[in-house]
Order: structure tokens, then sequence, then C-alpha cells
């Protein structure tokens, strides 16, 4: 994960020097949900825009989500839960109109994902963890708030394929996030 990191980010900073354009850092606050929306809470996103055209950009980020479930019911039944993914991405953005103040974009690429999941209950136990290398997609629309800007944007990673107790399984998106990005 630590490579993976310092690759994105040694990318970036080169295509920023050798472009000669600046790079737009962004922070952004989403509510995201695990494969079977089990886990649904809020994450957190930071990452970078480097613009290679007026329409084109590179853009990558560094996505945080955990959540923990502690449910009791009658009866003794019990559920506890915490999940963790740490998500690495790099995606090739397009915006759709040749103005900068306002468009929809949409941006497809690749990321690295970490993933935890710590799962306790009356039925069932299990300690996953796993490193994924999946595609990712982010969809949305920009608007301009001042110098800066703001995004209204859907975040998936997936699909993801793995055995289970002998089951093949597929998740089509291991990670969905809805949120907002504030660029600077």
């Amino acid at each position: 994960m630590k490579r993976s990191l310092t690759f994105l980010i040694g990318l970036i900073v080169s295509c920023s020097v050798l472009s000669q354009v600046k790079l737009h850092p962004y922070v952004g606050l989403h509510i995201s949900g695990d494969a079977e929306m089990y886990y649904i809470g809020p994450s957190f996103q930071a990452g970078a825009d480097l613009y290679l055209k007026k329409r084109l950009l590179l853009t990558s980020y560094l996505h945080f989500f955990k959540k923990k479930i502690n449910r009791t019911e009658g009866g003794g039944s019990f559920e506890n839960g915490k999940f963790k993914t740490v998500t690495i991405a790099a995606l090739i953005q397009f915006n759709t109109s040749k103005k900068l103040s306002r468009s929809f974009f949409l941006g497809v690429g690749f990321c690295v994902q970490e993933w935890n999941d710590i799962f306790i209950s009356d039925y069932s136990a299990w300690n996953k963890q796993r490193k994924n290398y999946l595609p990712a997609i982010r969809v949305g629309y920009f608007f301009s708030k001042g110098k800066n800007k703001l995004t209204i944007e859907l975040n998936a990673t997936g699909p993801y394929s793995y055995s289970d107790f002998g089951w093949q399984a597929v998740e089509i998106l291991t990670q969905l996030s809805l949120g907002t990005r504030f660029i600077f």
C-alpha cells in the first residue's frame, strides 16, 4: 500500500513539474457502504487534480472508511463488526463542458484497496483481510465557489471475485460512496 501511495504521489508531482501546471488539492466528505451495504457511514477523501487539458485531468485520491456495528436483540441475538477500507486511486477524468465553472464529469481508472472485516455474532464469526487491485469510477457535477470548486459525486470500486467457503462470489461494487469534494 505504501509503494502504491508513493508511486501515485510521485506520478502527480512529476507530471506537475514537467507540465508546469498547478495541482489542485481537495478534501471530501462522503457516505460510504461496503458491497452488501451492511456497514454504512461517513468516509473521508483527500487528493489532487492535475489538469492535462481544459476538459481532461488526472486525479488521484486516498479514501478512508471505517465503521463499527454493535447490535443486540431480544433472545440473546447479537452482531458485532468492524469494517475498514483504505483506497488509493488514480483516474483520468473527462469534464463535459468547456466552461471550467460548471460541468458534469466522468472519471475512470484503477485503485488499490485494503479491506478488513472482523465480525462476531451468535451465529457466525470471521476475520477477513484482503488487498484488491480494482477498477474505479467517479461521476458527478462540479460548480465554482469563487476561486474554488465544489463537487457532488458518486465513487465506486469493483467488481471483485473471490471464493468463500467453497462458493464463488462476485461483488459488483466493493465500495460505493456518495458525497462532496471541496477543490482548492
